[in-house]
């Protein structure tokens, strides 16, 4: 699975024309051909393509094939941040108590 976010559809023609013909040998895709384009988007700014596709990067598999999947309820709580657990303290670690009168 691979994804294109770039700012001009020309670019994007041309950049799966050379993953599926292997222009790059040691790439990470050369050894996943073929590779299909699954979600395009334009950008007025290059930088906001670039940042688009980092975040897009950093996400899990279940998350990005939701995305793909136009799955956007999904997506959101693929998004959600999962609570963590309670730490728990030895006795010794408490913070004092009062002592009273």
């Amino acid at each position: 699975m691979e994804l294109f976010i770039l700012a001009q559809r020309s670019t994007i023609e041309i950049r799966v024309a050379e993953h599926n013909n292997c222009v790059h040998p040691d790439s990470f895709t050369s050894k996943r051909i073929p590779v299909t384009l699954v979600f395009a988007e334009h950008f007025q700014a290059i930088t906001d393509a670039i940042a688009m596709e980092r975040r897009i990067k950093g996400w899990s598999r279940a998350k990005k094939e939701a995305f793909i999947a136009g799955d956007f309820e999904r997506l959101s709580l693929l998004s959600k941040r999962k609570p963590t657990a309670p730490v728990l303290r030895d006795a010794a670690d408490a913070a004092p108590q009062d002592a009273g009168c």
